[in-house]
């Protein structure tokens, strides 16, 4: 798999309970040019694409707090996000 379309899907990913708007499709595209940058990084360091690609998806951490930032996003995905996270802790328990 292409390393951008890999990198891609696993931001989408972060954004699967995230209203669609301007805004979050361009934090995504940040994320993902940012992402991309840290991969080419990482090969040029050494390492190999599959190690790269392991840092850079484990250095993007948790994006609750910028999606949460976004104006037209942040009260709904709270709400459906403490929801979700309630649920979970419900069904691990």
């Amino acid at each position: 798999m292409e390393v951008k379309k890999e990198l891609q899907q696993y931001i989408d990913g972060l954004f699967l309970d995230v209203p669609k708007s301007r805004a979050s499709y361009e934090l995504q595209e940040e994320l993902l040019a940012n992402a991309v940058a840290r991969y080419e990084d990482e090969v040029a360091k050494g390492a190999t694409s599959e190690d790269a690609v392991g840092t850079v998806t484990r250095n993007i951490g948790n994006v609750d707090e910028l999606i949460a930032a976004l104006p037209e996003a942040a009260r709904e995905y709270n709400e459906e996000t403490q929801a979700r996270r309630a649920r979970s802790a419900v069904i691990k328990t």
